[in-house]
């Protein structure tokens, strides 16, 4: 695949493009450029439009009081959307405790300030995660919440579950298992 370089900049109503090494072409928007380039390399390569192997890369000429103004909201979305996953996982972690710590879904609600749904859909992501293979994962969630017992785990172990380890180290409770009762 050949890469092109496009340079776009703003001329009264329209985007003039120059694509190095070819020439230059323009669109009323920017939505448009990639598109317009790449038809202008196709064209004037006289390639198939429909197999040509073509990648635009568009770079966006702004004014620098533009630029600066544009990199200082991208870099604080950024910061944002970092700042957004970290109190997502503070608040999932704080859940799951005062969880394990016996506290009802209301009052944990009551404690972080969230509703009961919300604290619902984070103890179920713990129930069912995707990162972890769900046997181990019940076997910790069943340790944490001091069943060792088969017939306190019976009815928690729902599904079809592939683990690495043994069920003797999930499980190991020197009890005969019997969950299909």
């Amino acid at each position: 695949m050949t890469t092109y370089r496009v340079i776009a900049q703003r001329d009264e109503r329209y985007w003039f493009m120059r694509v190095e090494g070819i020439g230059a072409t323009q669109a009323r928007y920017l939505g448009e450029a990639t598109h317009m380039a790449r038809d202008l390399v196709v064209t004037w390569l006289d390639l198939p439009i429909d197999t040509a192997d073509v990648e635009i890369d568009l770079e966006v000429r702004l004014p620098s009081a533009l630029r600066e103004r544009v990199d200082r909201a991208i870099d604080t979305r950024a910061a944002v959307t970092e700042a957004a996953a970290r109190a997502s996982a503070a608040l999932r972690d704080a859940t799951w405790s005062l969880s394990d710590e016996g506290m009802t879904t209301r009052d944990i609600a009551f404690v972080l300030g969230v509703t009961r749904q919300r604290v619902q859909q984070l103890l179920a992501e713990r129930e069912t995660p995707s990162s972890v293979t769900t046997a181990q994962a019940d076997a910790e969630h069943a340790r944490r919440r001091g069943r060792t017992s088969p017939a306190s785990l019976r009815g928690i172990f729902v599904g079809q579950a592939v683990s690495v380890a043994s069920d003797e180290e999930l499980f190991g409770t020197g009890e005969a298992w019997d969950v299909m009762q």
